[in-house]
């Protein structure tokens, strides 16, 4: 792999240096996340539609709208800099050190896990099975633990290994706002040192770490699904599982119509926000005023002020416009190429199919930040040279 251009020392001793601190940090990551959604999810989904299914996807909700870098700061205020308990800045690989770092990475997967099974547990819920069980007089302990939840592991296993992959190759944000030293703060130094051959060997480890772990995804099912070793033969159970009853249609009809409207009635709030931008703000986002900087929520300044004094309101709504806009045209994009791409291999299939779905866990595989940051400083030296 070569030497470093910045250290001078070998890539690969280097890589293997920050190792066992992406390790450690993944390890006590899904454990945590493991021991959060699992719970919470299979409790909310037995409790639906009751005060604890609510609370519980509320809680749900907030953590999915929370970024990493601000639920970071949120746990280091409070844990590190007012209570006490945990260092501010990691000084060496051990648990006490790794305690907040795998917490914010916790939050944010059992957030996003969480709904994920209940969505499945619901599911298998809703089966024939179930009531046939409670029929017969079995407890919803036994049918629930040794029938739903191992129906629902293949959904489970999915997506755990899959943040598996995404957290072996470091997280960018969190290990930098914690000095975690990793893989990942590996990765954002390298590539704002212009250190190639660090970018290349975690190219290269990404790559080979996604292939693996979805290689390991796809044979775990064989030992969790019968039908898979079966070869996709059709069980009873499957054909008797298709008569979905009328009621159960309608119900999931009713939910898909609410959740559309809910949706179209955001998009066309967003589409407003973003063309009358300009008048919605209280304040020209652009004045500065120092005698009002730095200023608390009020009144008159509902979000506060930033430090030149420019009303934070003001700034945010001027800001959505471009967000707004930019994501519009991105999800548009997207999906154009993506339904090209997907109705492509769908039907010819083939090594073409093979070759696409590679190459799209390989673009998977890279954090987002990551990738940006590395396409940012290669294009934007190459624009400065042509400029």
């Amino acid at each position: 792999m070569g030497n470093s251009y910045v250290s001078s020392l070998p890539v690969f001793d280097t890589f293997i240096s920050k190792l066992p601190a992406t390790l450690l940090l993944t390890v006590t990551s899904i454990l945590l996340t493991i021991i959060i959604s699992i719970p919470l999810g299979i409790l909310s989904a037995v409790k639906q539609n009751t005060i604890t299914d609510y609370l519980i996807r509320l809680c749900s909700f907030i953590g999915n709208s929370l970024p990493n870098f601000f639920v970071s700061l949120l746990l280091m205020y409070f844990l590190a800099i007012r209570l006490r308990i945990f260092p501010v800045i990691s000084k060496d690989v051990s648990l006490k050190s790794v305690a907040m770092p795998a917490i914010t990475l916790a939050i944010a997967m059992s957030a996003k896990y969480l709904r994920q099974v209940r969505a499945t547990v619901l599911d298998e819920l809703s089966k024939d099975y179930v009531a046939g069980a409670k029929a017969r007089g079995v407890k919803f302990s036994v049918t629930l633990w040794k029938s739903i939840m191992k129906a629902s592991l293949v959904t489970i296993i999915t997506l755990l290994m899959l943040s598996v992959g995404n957290l072996l190759g470091g997280t960018a944000i969190v290990e930098s706002i914690f000095m975690w030293d990793g893989v990942g703060k590996m990765a954002v130094d390298a590539i704002s040192m212009r250190d190639y051959p660090i970018i290349q060997a975690y190219v290269m480890w990404m790559a080979i770490i996604y292939v693996v772990v979805n290689l390991l995804t796809d044979l775990s099912y064989r030992f969790l699904d019968p039908r898979i070793r079966l070869g996709g033969v059709e069980t009873m159970s499957e054909k008797q599982n298709k008569n979905v009853t009328v009621r159960v249609q309608k119900i999931k009809k009713n939910h898909i119509k609410q959740k559309l409207v809910f949706f179209l009635i955001l998009a066309i709030g967003l589409v407003i926000l973003a063309v009358f931008s300009e008048h919605l703000c209280p304040y020209d986002p652009y004045a500065q005023d120092l005698a009002s900087a730095l200023q608390p929520p009020s009144l008159q300044h509902p979000m506060g002020t930033d430090t030149y004094g420019r009303d934070m309101l003001s700034r945010v709504i001027s800001g959505a416009r471009a967000s707004i806009f930019s994501t519009f045209i991105l999800v548009a994009v997207i999906f154009v190429l993506g339904t090209a791409v997907g109705v492509c291999c769908g039907y010819f299939g083939g090594a073409a199919d093979t070759v696409m779905m590679r190459i799209s866990d390989i673009c998977l595989a890279f954090p987002g930040l990551v990738f940006a940051m590395a396409i940012a400083a290669i294009l934007g030296e190459a624009f400065r040279m042509l400029l």
